[in-house]
Formats: structure tokens, C-alpha cells, sequence
């Protein structure tokens, strides 16, 4: 069996996903179509970095020869540097504020969470109530109607703040 001659289309592979990357990562840099490119920005990437194993695998010798070149080691450590300083400087700024308002959601009554739909407490309960749930009252909190009714508490706040849904049917 003849073997596959990977560096026929392994630098090709690399080009390629270092465009798609390269542009995706300007356009997230700029906020733009994020919600489209993101995904496709890390797996992409995650294609990229078996591009690279395997193009270096192809090209090892001088791949290695890089490490006897003081510029080149300089330019890889001032990378490498530059990266870990930016982690050590940005740090972890803490739970992403998302998350943490789904937090607050979750612990706050039903009366809370209607209010921002600017609906009763009352219509979010019957709503809850239509979709099977448990809800003994508008002031349980959406996280304690999820334990006592075994489900998540994500799967409830979409129930709530589903907005076909919370629109009232013609005629009411």
C-alpha cells in the first residue's frame, strides 16, 4: 500500500485555515457577525492546529533547524511572553456577567422574571402551568420550581420567556 503523501495537501490545508482563521479572528476582533463566525472560528482553528502537528511532522528536520537561530528563539519566546503576560495581566475577570444574570434569574421570584416581560406573575405561573410544570405560587423562584419538578433551570427560563408563548392569542 502506497503511503499518503500528506505534504501534498497538508500546506494547502494549512493556508487555507490560516485565511479562514485569520479573517474570522478580524471579525470577531471588530464585533461583526459573531453569533455566525464563532463557532465555525474554533473549529476551524481546531483543524488548523492538526494541520500544523501534521505539517511539522512533515517538515521536522527544518522545523528543528528554527530552534538554532537566536532570532527565531527570540521571536518564539517574545510570543510565547507576550501571551502569558496577557493571560497574568487580564487574569480571570470572574463568571461571564451572562452567566451571572441567568444566576440572579434563577434565584429571583417568578414575579421578578414577569416583570421584565412586563406581564403579571401570575400569566408567567399559567404559563409555566401549561407546559406541564409545577408552580405553586409567583414567588417560587425559577430555580426551586426546577428541583421540585426535576428539570433544568434553563429549560424552564426558556418555557418563561418564550415569547409566542407569552403573546396572548387573537381575540383575548
Amino acid at each position: 500500500m502506497k503511503p499518503i503523501n500528506t505534504p501534498i495537501w497538508s500546506t494547502p490545508l494549512i493556508i487555507g485555515c490560516a485565511a479562514v482563521v485569520a479573517g474570522s479572528g478580524v471579525l470577531l476582533f471588530f464585533h461583526l457577525q459573531e453569533g455566525l463566525v464563532k463557532s465555525m472560528h474554533e473549529w476551524l482553528g481546531m483543524l488548523f492546529v492538526a494541520a500544523i502537528a501534521l505539517h511539522m511532522l512533515n517538515h521536522w528536520r527544518p522545523f528543528t533547524r528554527y530552534f538554532q537561530d537566536k532570532l527565531a528563539i527570540t521571536i518564539l519566546v517574545g510570543v510565547v511572553a507576550l501571551a502569558g503576560g496577557w493571560v497574568l495581566i487580564n487574569g480571570n475577570p470572574g463568571e461571564h456577567p451572562a452567566k451571572r444574570l441567568v444566576g440572579k434569574v434563577q434565584n429571583a421570584p417568578l414575579v421578578a422574571l414577569a416583570a421584565l416581560q412586563n406581564e403579571p406573575g401570575t400569566t408567567l405561573q399559567r404559563r409555566l402551568q401549561a407546559a406541564g410544570i409545577q408552580v405553586d405560587s409567583p414567588q417560587q423562584t425559577l430555580g426551586d420550581i426546577a428541583r421540585s419538578n426535576r428539570r433544568s433551570p434553563l429549560e424552564l427560563l426558556d418555557l418563561a420567556m418564550d415569547s409566542a408563548a407569552a403573546q396572548p392569542a387573537a381575540g383575548e
